[in-house]
């Protein structure tokens, strides 16, 4: 650093350390080196963050450390989840070194942004297929909120921390130990209707509560109960509706709506309610498209289209109308084709490719067979699926 640790301490209020792309400027050389502007003095300190070298102010350190978190965002938007990785470890390692610290707000902010650090890394480790090393960084992610608890039972970024953490280690064990899942998805959903009810104005705690529902009602169905699934997505779909209401500009609580919306389809087409399920996939598609006309960048608004209109697709063959089931399916191997060639090192947009072509050779198959058997006279045209 240029400047002293005295220096750093009277402005690391006015510490500009957002990515380019998101407002302000930082600049980053290829060995790890990140320029931060002291406003207020006029500095420019130039920290460096490469392999075994200290920083000068520790402060400035956590700073750094958020410069890479945003970075890694970036890149695992722009398709390279091996680079975001990569800065989610040095974050990761940076935070590590503040986690400790003898200051009482410097060390919760380090142990805040470290816990979600690694809940990032661990949703990473699951798209590339490392389900044990996802696992043990949710397990870190929750000892450090718990942490930050102990001092502080009450503090609302700790119980947003643990609630994420915690759904996210559910998902994670949903299938291979319920169980545990059944475990975490309680307690989060205790700490965060804890937390609305202190906060009922806050819409980011509303949002990560209609969150933990709709995984809730995802490991309800898991486990064989649809009248509870379909329970606590209504309360989710509640939720999400009175967020997009109080909260109109904010397009991700669009998308989540329609989300939600297309899990309920599914729920209800899975019971053969199929005027329930059509009603369901028709209002996500129609918010889904929208999203993607306004921000055609946006590829997890395509992905979700891709998702809606598979399943409507699936609904018009159980409902006898092929004739618009072949070109909802086709539209969203395109979207879905797409997102493949955009992100090529991103296994899960080809495992999702997969998934829509199976689905949508599946549905051609059905399509065959009913045709088949109402041209021969043999039955009826269609047959329980």
């Amino acid at each position: 650093s240029s400047g002293s640790e005295s220096e750093c301490s009277e402005c690391v209020d006015d510490v500009e350390s957002r990515w380019e792309g998101q407002g302000r400027r930082a600049q980053a050389s290829g060995s790890g080196g990140v320029l931060v502007k002291h406003t207020r003095l006029g500095t420019v300190h130039a920290v460096h963050a490469a392999d075994g070298e200290k920083l000068a102010c520790g402060r400035v350190r956590t700073e750094v450390a958020q410069v890479k978190l945003d970075a890694a965002e970036l890149e695992k938007l722009d398709g390279k989840p091996a680079k975001a990785a990569e800065l989610l470890d040095s974050a990761i390692g940076d935070l590590s070194l503040r986690a400790d610290d003898p200051a009482a707000t410097a060390r919760a902010q380090a142990n805040l942004r470290l816990g979600n650090a690694l809940v990032a890394r661990a949703r990473l480790a699951v798209e590339a297929g490392d389900r044990a090393k996802a696992e043990s960084l949710l397990d870190q992610s929750v000892g450090r909120a718990e942490k930050l608890l102990e001092g502080s039972p009450k503090l609302p970024e700790g119980r947003v921390l643990l609630s994420a953490a915690l759904v996210a280690r559910a998902d994670l064990n949903r299938d291979e130990a319920p169980g545990k899942a059944k475990s975490d998805m309680d307690r989060a959903s205790d700490t965060l209707e804890n937390l609305v009810t202190d906060f009922p104005a806050t819409p980011e705690y509303r949002q990560q509560q209609a969150a933990l529902l709709v995984s809730l009602a995802n490991f309800h169905l898991a486990q064989g109960d649809p009248a509870q699934a379909e329970a606590t997505l209504d309360r989710a779909l509640s939720v999400r509706e009175d967020l997009t209401r109080r909260v109109p500009l904010v397009p991700e609580y669009d998308r989540q709506l329609a989300g939600a919306l297309n899990d309920r389809g599914l729920l209800f087409q899975t019971a053969r309610r199929l005027d329930r399920a059509e009603k369901s996939y028709l209002e996500s598609e129609k918010k889904l498209r929208a999203l993607v006309a306004a921000h055609p960048g946006a590829s997890d608004y395509r992905q979700e289209l891709a998702k809606t209109l598979l399943n409507l697709a699936a609904l018009r063959i159980q409902q006898k109308q092929p004739q618009t089931a072949g070109p909802l399916s086709d539209e969203a191997i395109s979207l879905l084709a797409g997102l493949v060639e955009r992100f090529p090192q991103e296994p899960a947009r080809r495992v999702e490719l997969a998934r829509g072509m199976a689905n949508a050779a599946v549905n051609a198959q059905r399509e065959l067979e009913r045709s088949l058997t109402a041209s021969s006279g043999a039955g009826p045209a269609g047959r329980p699926e």
